[in-house]
């Protein structure tokens, strides 16, 4: 969907019920393309997603020199970066955050003048927790130069191997400074103050980085020689998760989602809603390509209120606009705390989510990093907008789909950033009742 769409939700919908497979996980797609675009010999992404957001990395790497193929829901990286190349060359990430922060630790080991630039939601995101600690290594900034999108940087292929204590627990960040150090001279160690996704680190370890970890620290040994891997990408636990919280707000609903990525470093959202009352059973687990994944069974309201602290954020990170509209028909005051990087997303989460549980008719306190909701709600059908965010467009749903009338969701194309086929799934969740639940134009 590439103009504005309004999804209209006829409400409250019988139960979900259903089987339903959700997409390739969108962080581990990113990663296996940037590792791709620095490896020699081909690699291969199964079950990759295919949303805006992966796009735009396709796009980066392209112009950078890789080459890409698409078969199915399979991509193939048959040609790396082009790593000779000196000429200018202007890259643009669109609405992707993990695009443009990943490649900064890319280009960074080229010898070569990059622009980077975004959409201009992107444009307003900050980039200076990756620019800053990437210039202690070597990349070189013209002056004068801002801390958001557009950046111009200049690499090197004589990095210089560092220890960054990071200030902000962001995946994002740590990632970058590790993309670098593989272009570096000696060891890049990535001090975090709280523990982040570990895709990364695990995925370096498949493509033959050198790679040491412990609870908060990662380490990796350049220059490295990356050799192309076949990577097997999990049901991403996020999109996941969306669905799990619209059955949470569906009286009766039960549903499964086989083969979702299990990461214990993603799965905060999961123990939330469990710390909710609502029953999450995970089955059929297994690993592959050192990714935990099973199977997800859920349903059932939520019947307690939860605090989620500062501690707990970095597991659950995307998910608080989600679970924020699961609080709100839990009986008592939830309290979401420490979630001040949501004010730096694809909006300002905490007040879009204010916004969004307030039109459907529930109470919100916000503080400077802080959501407090307080439940239950009798909701009330409502017209809102997606603020050009996918998970405002996420939690939107979910209480339409609850809520007694006709709710009205502009800007549902969001959804696409990192779910295109959301919409279908609802539909099948639904099954005969799939018409109360349309996009229009």
């Amino acid at each position: 969907m590439n103009a504005r769409a309004t999804l209209i939700v006829d409400g409250p919908v019988p139960a979900l019920s259903s089987d339903v497979r959700v997409p390739g996980d969108k962080s581990i797609t990113h990663r296996a393309l940037f590792l791709g675009g620095l490896a020699s010999g081909p690699t291969t992404i199964l079950r990759a997603l295919a949303a805006d957001d992966v796009d735009a990395t396709i796009r980066v790497l392209e112009r950078l020199g890789a080459r890409i193929g698409r078969r199915g829901h399979a991509l193939d990286v048959e040609r790396p970066i082009d790593r000779t190349a000196h000429d200018p060359v202007s890259l643009h990430c669109g609405a992707s955050g993990t695009t443009a922060r990943l490649l900064l630790g890319v280009v960074a080991g080229l010898d070569r003048d990059v622009t980077i630039d975004g959409d201009p939601g992107l444009r307003a995101r900050p980039m200076a927790r990756v620019l800053r600690p990437l210039a202690s290594m070597g990349l070189v900034r013209p002056a004068p130069a801002a801390d958001v999108l557009p950046v111009r940087v200049h690499g090197t292929t004589a990095l210089h191997a560092c220890e960054h204590v990071l200030d902000v627990a962001s995946a994002q960040v740590k990632t970058a400074l590790l993309f670098a150090g593989l272009s570096a001279n000696g060891v890049t160690r990535v001090v975090e103050p709280l523990r982040t996704r570990d895709h990364t680190e695990r995925m370096l370890a498949a493509f033959g980085a050198r790679v040491t970890t412990s609870e908060r620290a990662v380490a990796v040994e350049g220059p490295a020689l990356l050799c192309g891997a076949t990577v097997h990408v999990p049901g991403d636990v996020s999109a996941a998760v969306a669905l799990a919280c619209a059955a949470a707000c569906v009286p009766g609903s039960r549903i499964r989602l086989p083969d979702v990525g299990l990461n214990p470093t993603r799965t905060g959202a999961l123990d939330a809603l469990r710390s909710f009352g609502v029953d999450v059973v995970e089955s059929d687990r297994s690993t592959q390509a050192q990714e935990p994944r099973g199977t997800l069974e859920c349903g059932g309201l939520p019947t307690h209120s939860i605090t989620v602290g500062a501690a707990d954020v970095p597991r659950l990170v995307d998910e608080i606009p989600l679970l924020a509209g699961v609080a709100a028909l839990a009986p008592g005051t939830s309290r979401f705390l420490g979630i001040g990087e949501l004010r730096v997303k694809e909006s300002d989460r905490i007040e879009t989510t204010a916004a969004t549980l307030r039109a459907f008719g529930a109470e919100v306190e916000t503080g400077v990093d802080s959501l407090i909701v307080h439940g239950p709600t009798r909701l009330r059908a409502a017209d809102v907008d997606s603020h050009a965010d996918h998970r405002i467009a996420f939690l939107a749903v979910a209480l339409a789909l609850a809520a007694p009338g006709t709710s009205r969701i502009r800007g549902f194309e969001a959804i696409t950033k990192s779910y295109p086929g959301y919409l279908d799934a609802i539909h099948a969740l639904l099954g005969k009742a799939a018409g109360r639940c349309q996009s229009t134009r």
